[in-house]
């Protein structure tokens, strides 16, 4: 929009699972002084596992970020092939870390039962909300992941796998205990490519639709550009969800049972829209301030 056009930005490619909705991000970027950079989340498709993040761009130390970023593959690895896994373990290491392996496998789904909590806690399968993201197409099981036995640890994901040449072959998504040195599985760089190319359609269809907006404004007419979204919660009590809501946003009892209800099933729920960026925002300020879990788009 008109007021970001003369700043420049930082875009991060990650596992939605490290970018939980709901929550504030930074972003430390290493060589700049360490410093912290509020992240705004672009996208995110719970169902992939992959977020789109974005900072301000004012520094000035080119070294920081390679000019152009890393490039993702074109196609599927072969078996066979070097691949270096690279992320920030939870451990005490000073930098980053980097495993070395090779692409054992491509796997179509993670191949578990739904109770099966040996993959990981932040891909169990959910029922896909249509109305949440028109690109969250796929479920667990048709997703395509890169089989590395590249060793991964807590902490890493998010991180790109990339080959010799640093193409990235996937981003760094979950650990199989079950499957022992087969068990690292990337997001595989096919994926990143159809979701990033998703993201592109999407933001050109809402700033048509913010378009269409500010004409009808112009006519009299006010249609919402904002949504505010209730995220599922498994910290707060219904009771004291539903007395916010009912508080705050001011909806009545069934509104807001349906909001916590719609949230609990696919993710999140709608709280209400809005005409414009402020109000919104600030609706989702006061829902925060009463540690509820909420975004606005």
């Amino acid at each position: 929009n008109d007021e970001n056009e003369t700043k420049n930005y930082i875009y991060i490619m990650t596992a939605a699972h490290v970018a939980a909705p709901g929550h504030g991000i930074d972003i430390l970027l290493h060589g700049d002084d360490e410093l912290q950079r509020p992240a705004t989340v672009v996208a995110r498709n719970m169902t992939l596992d992959l977020a789109l993040l974005r900072i301000v761009d004012d520094s000035n130390n080119s070294n920081i970020i390679q000019e152009g970023g890393l490039t993702l593959a074109t196609a599927i690895p072969e078996v066979g092939t070097v691949a270096f896994a690279h992320g920030y373990p939870a451990s005490r290491l000073r930098r980053p870390a980097m495993t070395m392996g090779i692409v054992c496998g491509i796997a179509d789904g993670l191949g578990v039962p739904d109770d099966d909590m040996s993959s990981s806690p932040h891909r169990r399968r959910r029922k896909p909300d249509n109305d949440e993201n028109e690109n969250n197409h796929q479920k667990d099981d048709e997703t395509t992941f890169v089989v590395t036995d590249a060793a991964m640890s807590g902490g890493m994901s998010g991180g790109p796998l990339v080959d010799a040449q640093g193409n990235v072959l996937g981003v760094n998504a979950l650990i199989r205990p079950d499957l022992r040195a087969l068990g690292n599985y990337a997001i595989s760089a096919e994926e990143v490519t159809q979701f990033l190319e998703s993201v592109v359609l999407q933001q050109q269809q809402q700033t048509e639709t913010k378009s269409e907006s500010s004409v009808d404004k112009k006519n009299g007419k006010h249609d919402s550009c904002y949504r505010v979204y209730l995220f599922n919660d498994r910290m707060n009590k219904k009771e004291r969800v539903s007395s916010v809501l009912k508080s705050v946003a001011l909806l009545d009892d069934d509104t807001a049972n349906e909001v916590m209800m719609q949230a609990h099933a696919t993710g999140r729920g709608i709280v209400g829209n809005y005409t414009g960026k402020v109000e919104a925002e600030t609706m989702c300020t006061a829902l925060r301030d009463q540690d509820l879990l909420v975004e606005f788009e």
